[in-house]
């Protein structure tokens, strides 16, 4: 990357890649924290006195709402169940990036092949998967060579990962890393 007087430059569409992944990141963890089974059968969840919940107007916190092909690059993954996992960014005609903890929770936490992923392109409303510019399965994942799930904490380094799709996208918008 460029540097001027010694600091990191970015261009903006590569700052948008690294928020995508933050953001894939986040709520990867956030979901399989909320979905992981209780390890311990002495484990009990327990409701408030008064039964209630926390009310909001809106599922999106301290950010507004995308507009309709905002982000038409936007890749969901699915698992064989089709449960939406984890997410993504077209970078090719039939590349994603994506981050590696989606692929490593594939095989340690799904029990799935990674091979097994199923993406959908272009999805603007997670329950309007019908109305998605693209579907294609994964013929080949390519998990950074210094991943390490084992590292503690949120953020882990080279926490990276390429698929490769079996069908490529057709007219269908990429994000564009670098800036020549």
């Amino acid at each position: 990357m460029p540097t001027k007087n010694n600091k990191v430059c970015f261009s903006k569409s590569m700052g948008l890649a690294i928020f995508v992944l933050i953001l894939v990141g986040v709520s990867t963890f956030l979901t399989f924290q909320l979905t992981k089974q209780p390890t311990s059968t002495n484990t009990r969840a327990s409701v408030p006195a008064n039964n209630s919940q926390p009310k909001s107007s809106s599922p999106i916190i301290g950010g507004e709402l995308a507009g309709d092909g905002e982000f038409p690059f936007y890749v969901v993954l699915l698992d064989t169940d089709g449960f939406m996992f984890c997410g993504g960014v077209l970078i090719g005609d039939d590349w994603v990036l994506t981050a590696g903890h989606c692929i490593n929770g594939v095989k340690t936490i799904f029990k799935h092949d990674p091979l097994d992923i199923e993406i959908i392109v272009g999805l603007d409303h997670l329950d309007k998967k019908l109305m998605a510019l693209h579907y294609s399965g994964v013929d080949n994942v390519i998990l950074h060579e210094n991943y390490n799930d084992s590292t503690s904490g949120l953020v882990k380094k080279y926490d990276i990962a390429l698929l490769h799709l079996i069908n490529k996208t057709d007219r269908i918008p990429t994000l564009s890393l670098f800036n020549p």
